[in-house]
């Protein structure tokens, strides 16, 4: 997980998915994204971000949330290797569903 305090910045939830995907794609080496795109449940609406990269040798599959709240955007991380994501996938989106802001 990370958190970052983006008071006095106005940005909002579209804003800072547009940053973190130039980030992505600036940082990681190779990446590609797959899929980005609004979630919207009765607790919270977040940014759901899949993507692919190399780091280290490793070619691995990413699947972020994106939160914001209290002038603060959370984000939380799901990874495993490319060929393993589907396996992971079920267990790994429960674990990230199982995030919730207080």
């Amino acid at each position: 997980m990370l958190i970052q305090n983006l008071a006095g910045m106005n940005i909002d939830l579209e804003k800072d998915t547009a940053i973190s995907i130039g980030q992505i794609k600036t940082m990681a080496t190779g990446s590609k994204i797959e899929e980005s795109k609004t979630i919207k449940t009765g607790k919270a609406t977040f940014q759901k971000i899949i993507y692919t990269a190399t780091q280290g040798g490793f070619k691995l599959k990413f699947e972020q949330y994106y939160y914001m709240a209290n002038k603060k955007a959370y984000v939380i991380t799901f990874t495993t290797e490319i060929g393993k994501f589907d396996i992971f996938k079920p267990i790994g989106e429960e674990i990230l569903n199982s995030f919730a802001l207080k």
